[in-house]
């Protein structure tokens, strides 16, 4: 009998039957490459890309090991924020440049648990992609100002990818729209299948006038709709949509209103409606519903109806009148003869919200249990037992939301028992703090694939004083939310975080909504740091609705970093960049061993150092097998002297030490002998000084280092040139002359260079100039300069003509006026440029701004994203503004607009952004578009 040793001998089929329950991710980062029989079998999970739920180092093993070899096989991708909401933001990071040639043949895009900022960020990179046709957006999280908001980003939406979407499926979790245009002109002929969360059924009748070629729409409509819309565009019929399904929540309907939507759809051959009414008895009246349908040539119909009025209707004869459907019926009342149910057969609705009386009813119970995946029950009673029966028969049930009703009285019932509801991972429980916790606990016990659980801030409180209930919890819940609604329990979670680590032990997400926004919400997240040695699995914590002090957000030192590793003790793999002055060790600060930590790299080049504040590190980091270090010094030359910190490094274990350090003004400093005292160590070290003797330099070999801040003398060093030019992808050099011509020779070998920052000084004078002819630089997409002395103008040219696909420019003023009066260079940034900011550090006149924006109109008709930085917040910008609203029409692809560092006059600000903005450019109250002014900063998007 052949005996099976090794994983690799199971045949493929057995292979695929395992990697079901793996994630695509899990089995991309355990298989992928392994050998060549692995990467044959896993080769149809290339096509289908899931970054979601992800450690960050993970992420980046995907990112930089596996997705550049599969990227172009990518036709199916999931960006997901889902309980860590930074992950689209490093994939941006990472692929927002020209994302369409990084994945050419997209078909299918996925965004779960966007904000809609970050929404906003991942569109504006949705562009050129040529098979991209279907976007699935799952919980996208928005509150709009006002209406007009919501239609913009919505119309946004629908126009992505140069308007070439032709499917967007929104989730229940989304946020409703509103459309409120009445501008007959706006349409969106693209879209042929929708899914929708929609405000009001006049945003339903709007939706239908500016999607005239839609032939699939799901509906859902969240809120109560008053009768005070303009009916002037609800006759234009949509001739081409074959299958409408309407849902409803919260409004009662009458049958006037239904009727006025399905006049609109005349071929109509799939509807389902699931709908409220209170007392409108037209709508289960089958000759009236009969007289409505009967010109559609339905192929599929499906109804339910809640009457929340139906003491006066005679439930026994309302099927009767029904016979003239080829379809069975059920109608049935609740306990207390008020409310009424009416429902086709078969059962149809997945996501039912129902009060819980009518989900008790035998009958209805029987229909709808085998279909249901989502349920959500109002009016439970406190004893919530009656729901046992409910669920236990809803064997495809995957999410449960229960709204206690402590006030509502059931009357007793017999002991209820709960089967085991295998498929259900999601419950929320709301208003929950009068709960029975021993019916609480049966309810657990019977969901044993329970992870995640939505809970107030006031059940919590009950359920730590029950031990049996805080051992399932342990053991089971993974991704755990807490709403917190008050102040005095906000106060009362940050002291008691270690309970709720003993209570939550086995916690892979953490998330935090605080409904009030409270000043010391900073305690809370440094309790919970306090404890992260408590969560052995956590990877992520969020918190909504909290409020940062500014000295948090602007600190950036040694300190800090001391204190993110006493929070952080479970840490494995750490990449810190740290730029600020530093101030003396606190010392009170509790230094304690990160022994989990792996690996370590410190980025910090514009601060001075020293062999101190080095070492105080060290001993924080006794397990590091892997330890990067590219520091810079003014005056302690005790770092650069290899034996001293040998005899520290020693200590370690380390597979992989890279250390470069950059010392100013090293005069008395022999580069010879400081290599002398490196040979304790087994790897090769480089030392030399710069021509003037400013600089001295010390690095290891092999070198690898992709971000780099050097002095312009110490890169044109020939040798260290072509160490660091193959691998950097972020160059800055400072005390670079106005010829740039000098730092050819150093960016021809930096061939994968990314982002190019020059930092010009009017000191340094240019030096003799070797022509050289430079190869193309396909991979520089951003070039910055934004310090205030003008480059030469011809040796900018020679950058652009190499630089094929060079689009975004951070430059100062004075840097980029005399290139638009420079024809040559004009045509050569023309349609190239797409994103420009233009940074003001000196006095500049309003003449002076209005003539540049004039010029850059005429320009650059290609710009996407405008911005400009003033240095001084007290210089006028109005007159900035409203010269960009006056060439708007010159920017067909303008997608942002922006001013920082601003104040805007108090007149605009009480009249309103918006009103100014109509009120002194072309755009009308109909067009899309959304304004800001927030944190001194004036924002328009198109």
């Amino acid at each position: 009998m052949f005996t099976i040793t090794k994983f690799e001998q199971f045949p493929d089929e057995i292979l695929l039957l395992i990697f079901r329950y793996l994630s695509s991710t899990d089995i991309l980062i355990s298989f992928f490459d392994l050998n060549s029989r692995f990467s044959q079998t896993i080769s149809g999970y290339y096509q289908h890309l899931i970054l979601s739920q992800l450690p960050l180092k993970h992420y980046n093993y995907v990112c930089t090991s596996i997705l550049p070899h599969i990227q172009s096989h990518i036709t199916s991708l999931t960006i997901s924020n889902e309980w860590t909401g930074v992950l689209s933001k490093v994939f941006l990071n990472d692929y927002g440049e020209r994302m369409s040639t990084r994945f050419p043949h997209l078909q299918h895009l996925t965004l779960i648990a966007f904000i809609s900022q970050s929404f906003v960020l991942f569109l504006n990179c949705l562009e050129d992609f040529h098979e991209l046709f279907e976007i699935q957006i799952k919980g996208l999280f928005a509150e709009f100002p006002n209406d007009k908001e919501s239609e913009t980003l919505l119309f946004r939406i629908f126009s992505a990818n140069n308007s070439r979407l032709n499917s967007i499926l929104f989730d229940d979790y989304s946020a409703p729209f509103h459309i409120q245009t009445t501008n007959n002109e706006i349409k969106f002929n693209n879209l042929k299948n929708l899914r929708i969360e929609l405000n009001t059924i006049a945003d339903l009748q709007h939706l239908l006038t500016v999607l005239p070629h839609l032939e699939s729409l799901q509906a859902r409509i969240h809120d109560e709709s008053l009768d005070n819309d303009d009916k002037k565009d609800h006759n234009v019929i949509v001739p081409t949509l074959k299958c409408f399904h309407l849902q409803s929540i919260r409004h009662w309907w009458i049958f006037s209103e239904l009727e006025c939507i399905l006049n609109r759809l005349p071929n109509l051959e799939d509807l389902a409606i699931n709908i409220d009414a209170y007392s409108d008895v037209k709508l289960i009246n089958g000759p009236k519903m009969f007289s409505l349908l009967s010109k559609f040539h339905l192929k599929t119909f499906h109804y339910l109806l809640r009457l929340h009025d139906s003491s006066f209707v005679d439930h026994n004869t309302i099927v009767s009148t029904w016979r003239e459907f080829n379809q069975e019926f059920v109608c049935t009342k609740n306990e207390n003869d008020q409310n009424l149910i009416f429902y086709s057969l078969p059962f149809h609705f997945e996501d039912l919200i129902l009060e819980c009386s009518l989900a008790k009813n035998n009958i209805f119970n029987e229909n709808y249990s085998p279909q249901v995946t989502l349920l959500y029950l109002y009016k439970v009673t406190k004893h919530i037992s009656e729901v046992f029966p409910i669920i236990s028969k809803c064997h495809r049930l995957r999410r449960l939301r229960l709204q206690i009703n402590k006030n509502f009285l059931s009357k007793p019932s017999q002991q209820n028992q709960l089967c085991k509801v295998p498929r259900l991972t999601t419950m929320t429980l709301i208003n929950g703090s009068s709960i029975d916790l021993d019916n609480f606990h049966k309810l657990l016990a019977g969901l044993p694939n329970l992870h995640t659980l939505n809970l107030e801030d006031d059940l919590l409180q009950l359920i730590w004083n029950n031990q049996s209930i805080c051992e399932i919890l342990r053991n089971q819940i993974t991704h755990l939310c807490l709403i917190i609604h008050s102040t005095d329990i906000f106060q009362s979670m940050t002291s008691s975080i270690s309970q709720l680590a003993t209570t939550f032990s086995s916690l892979k997400y953490l998330y935090f909504w605080i409904e009030k926004e409270c000043q010391s919400s900073e305690l809370l997240i440094i309790s919970v740091f306090k404890h992260l040695s408590m969560w052995k699995s956590l990877i992520a914590i969020a918190t909504v609705g909290i409020i940062l002090p500014p000295t948090i957000l602007t600190q950036d030192n040694l300190n800090d970093l001391h204190r993110l590793l006493t929070c952080l003790r479970q840490l494995e793999y750490l990449d810190v960049e740290t730029n600020n002055e530093m101030i003396e060790l606190n010392e009170d600060i509790e230094l304690i061993p990160i022994i989990t930590l792996k690996y370590f790299r410190l980025r910090s080049l514009l601060y001075s150092w020293t062999l101190t504040e080095l070492l105080s590190i060290f001993p924080r980091i006794p397990n590091v097998k892997e330890l990067i270090i590219q520091i810079s010094t003014d005056y302690d030359l005790d770092l650069i002297h290899g034996d001293q910190l040998y005899e520290h490094l020693s200590k370690f274990s380390l597979d992989k030490f890279m250390f470069f350090l950059q010392i100013h003004y090293p005069s008395f400093v022999d580069p010879i002998e400081i290599l002398s005292t490196w040979k304790n160590f087994s790897q090769e070290f480089l030392c030399f000084k710069t021509d003037d003797e400013r600089s001295l330099v010390l690095y290891s070999l092999p070198f690898h280092c992709p971000y780099l801040i050097l002095r312009c003398s110490v890169a044109k060093n020939p040798i260290f040139n072509t160490h660091f030019g193959i691998d950097v992808k972020c160059l800055t050099l400072f005390e670079v002359s106005s010829r740039i011509a000098e730092i050819f020779p150093i960016i021809l070998k930096c061939y994968r260079m990314r982002c190019l920052v020059l930092q010009i000084s009017s000191k340094i004078l240019p030096q003799s100039i070797q022509e050289i002819q430079l190869r193309k630089m396909p991979f520089l997409t951003f070039f910055v300069a934004l310090q205030h002395f003008p480059i030469d103008l011809n040796d900018f040219k020679k950058l652009l003509e190499v630089s094929t696909n060079l689009y975004h420019f951070a430059l100062n003023y004075e840097v980029i006026a005399p290139f638009l009066n420079d024809n040559n260079l004009c045509e050569l940034l023309g349609y190239r440029m797409t994103d420009l900011l233009i940074g003001v550090t000196t006095e500049i006149t309003s003449e002076s701004m209005v003539e540049i924006v004039t010029r850059l109109a005429c320009v650059c008709p290609s710009l996407r994203h405008l911005y400009f930085h003033f240095k001084d917040e007290k210089q006028s910008a109005e007159a900035l503004i409203l010269s960009i609203f006056t060439h708007l029409s010159q920017w067909k692809r303008l997608i942002s607009f922006g001013v920082a560092n601003i104040q805007l006059n108090s007149t605009i600000l009480s009249k309103g952004i918006r009103q100014w903005v109509l009120e002194n450019c072309n755009l009308s109250d109909n067009d899309s578009f959304l304004t800001d002014y927030s944190a001194n900063t004036f924002r328009l998007w198109l």
